[in-house]
């Protein structure tokens, strides 16, 4: 009976270390981080974990010793293991992948399993008594079977990776007519919402320094995201292209290689360039490392080392939000503070001050969870109401001013602020009940989608302008392009907010009447696709079911005179609502075919 157990829990060992490996060996192939650390903390955490459940497995099957061979055994305690975690990973895997994943998707990943298993059983009880895996079923045939897997792991994951040499200096050779282009600052603010600041109307002296920023440069007063979450939101901003375009509508999805993005057209200017994202979602897992000399992750401190593959395993994430939430003080294990930030930001500038350079800073305050900071410490307080996160919220949006003030302030004493372009813009904004729930993602309502967009240009140029029309988030990488004398390249989507009308409505503000630019906005959740228009003065949405399971729901808002988006004009503006979806419709034509 004894042996039996051992059976269990040695099957639930190797399977659990090859479901490990193979869910490594998945998220490598789909965009390099340059290591491959994940294939060490794959076959070890999962090896653990199909060990532990063996335990009972092996319970189950020492009960049940007369009733099977050991070969057999064998075979049921790791196919029991395997499968299971196979499901649970595999499952994960396509959720991200495809949000919109139907039950009869799930059906077949479970009679894939199901097979695996009939075959299986068929199968191992030959392979354990005819050929040299035998040995599994003796205690060193399975601890050696596994030190060599962990072995060759372990070899591949410290083998030097495919990270390009970077360096703060990167060597770029740049002509001398360079220097009658700006320097690039953009600075993305995750989650923050455009009514939390003094130049978009907050009372509450929130935020002095883009304030103050705001009256040296233009102020967007009506500018939208093209999603309600990071990486598609992120993505539209360096490609110029709505979520459809660059297909970027799930957590699995990197973006594609073939999408220029700005770093590259201001690479190709010859710009030193230098990425410090704070959120895994834009990082060299998912390709936003393209155009870049120098990018570094902002990582959160890593829990048991691990890098930035391992950190992408479902275990370990799953591992990681149980440890957070049983102790979640430290700014750290969640993102790097905006000062760590900004510090390294400063230091590549610094290193780059003889050259023209882009520097794109992502910055997680006031992200979720919301801390209290007072001087250098930072501590998380509980909230129990709708209007203590809103006060939290608010806090981390007065802090993260703060730590931008201090980096323009920096600038002004190098002397650099006059040759430098300012950019400040979020990936989105953030929902606190609004329409009924909190955070981000979920719907394309404006708390989630209007954002502020800050351009101070060079010298001051147009400082205090106030642009009333629309504006889209797919604008900045043309509007950039344009001010280092580049043309947009072929794929981008968005169009210079300082275009010819720009500059005719500056001579003459009161007169030109500006409608805005169509907003194209997408997100999948789950089992629902969302698309959003928003034209002249209206914004129409429509929610559409995957799958048989339901119509299509539309809302129809003149968010013109309802900005709040209170009440649902479908059905009641029928000749509004037929032209808004018919404008949507040819829109998605027109980007499917560009």
């Amino acid at each position: 009976m004894l042996h039996r157990a051992w059976f269990g829990i040695s099957s639930g060992l190797i399977a659990g270390t090859l479901a490990g490996l193979c869910e490594a060996i998945t998220i490598l192939s789909s965009a390099s981080t340059g290591e491959y650390i994940a294939l060490i903390f794959g076959c070890v955490m999962y090896g653990v974990v199909g060990a532990v459940v063996g335990v009972g497995v092996g319970a189950v099957l020492a009960v049940l010793h007369r009733l099977m061979s050991d070969p057999i055994a064998w075979s049921v305690g790791f196919l029991t293991v395997f499968a299971t975690t196979g499901w649970l990973v595999t499952r994960a895997i396509l959720l991200e992948a495809h949000p919109t994943l139907e039950l009869t998707t799930e059906a077949m990943l479970l009679g894939v399993l199901v097979s695996v298993v009939i075959v299986g059983l068929w199968l191992g009880p030959i392979l354990l008594q005819r050929t040299p895996l035998k040995i599994l079923l003796r205690v060193r045939g399975t601890l050696a079977l596994e030190s060599t897997v962990l072995l060759l792991a372990a070899a591949f994951s410290f083998t030097p990776g495919e990270l390009p040499d970077e360096s703060m200096y990167p060597e770029v050779h740049q002509p001398p007519d360079l220097v009658e282009h700006p320097n690039i600052l953009i600075v993305t603010v995750d989650s923050l919402r455009a009514d939390h600041l003094g130049a978009y109307g907050n009372p509450a002296g929130l935020t002095p320094t883009l304030d103050a920023l705001s009256r040296e440069g233009i102020v967007f007063e009506q500018a939208f995201a093209s999603a309600p979450w990071t990486r598609a939101s992120v993505a539209s901003m360096f490609t110029a292209a709505p979520p459809a375009a660059h297909r970027v509508h799930s957590e699995r999805v990197p973006l594609p290689e073939q999408s220029t993005t700005l770093a590259e057209v201001l690479s190709e200017r010859t710009y030193a360039t230098a990425g410090f994202p704070n959120h895994i979602d834009v990082a060299r897992s998912f390709n936003f490392h393209q155009g870049f000399d120098y990018f570094s992750f902002q990582a959160p401190s890593p829990f048991a080392g691990a890098t930035e593959s391992a950190s992408r395993l479902q275990l370990y994430r799953s591992i990681q939000q149980l440890r957070l939430a049983r102790n979640p003080a430290r700014v750290e294990d969640h993102y790097q503070p905006a000062e760590v930030v900004l510090t390294e930001a400063r230091q590549f500038i610094t290193a780059n001050q003889d050259r023209r350079w882009f520097v794109w800073v992502h910055l997680m305050e006031p992200r979720a969870p919301y801390f209290s900071h007072q001087g250098s410490r930072a501590r998380l307080e509980p909230t129990h109401s709708l209007a203590q996160t809103r006060t939290r919220y608010a806090g981390e949006v007065r802090w993260l001013d703060q730590q931008l003030g201090e980096t323009l302030s920096w600038l002004r004493a190098e002397g650099l602020m006059e040759s430098t372009a300012v950019v400040v813009t979020a990936d989105h904004g953030e929902e606190f009940g609004d329409h009924g729930s909190r955070g981000r993602g979920r719907t394309l309502y404006d708390e989630q989608l209007r954002i502020p967009l800050i351009v101070r240009l060079p010298n001051g140029k147009d400082g205090g302008v106030r642009v009333p029309w629309q504006v889209r988030q797919i604008d900045v990488a043309p509007t950039i392009a344009r001010l280092v004398g580049s043309l947009s390249p072929e794929g981008w989507h968005g169009a210079s907010l300082l275009d010819e009308e720009f500059s005719a409505w500056l001579t003459r503000p009161g007169v030109a009447r500006i409608s805005g630019r169509p907003l194209i906005a997408e997100t999948r959740r789950r089992d629902t696709s969302m698309t959003a228009i928003r034209s002249g003065g209206w914004k129409y949405i429509r929610s559409t079911p995957m799958g048989p399971r339901g119509e299509s729901r539309e809302e129809l808002y003149h968010v013109a005179v309802d900005p709040g988006e209170r009440v649902d004009l479908a059905g009641r503006e029928g000749a509004r609502q037929a032209q808004l979806a018919g404008e949507l419709r040819r829109e998605q034509a027109r980007i499917r075919a560009q």
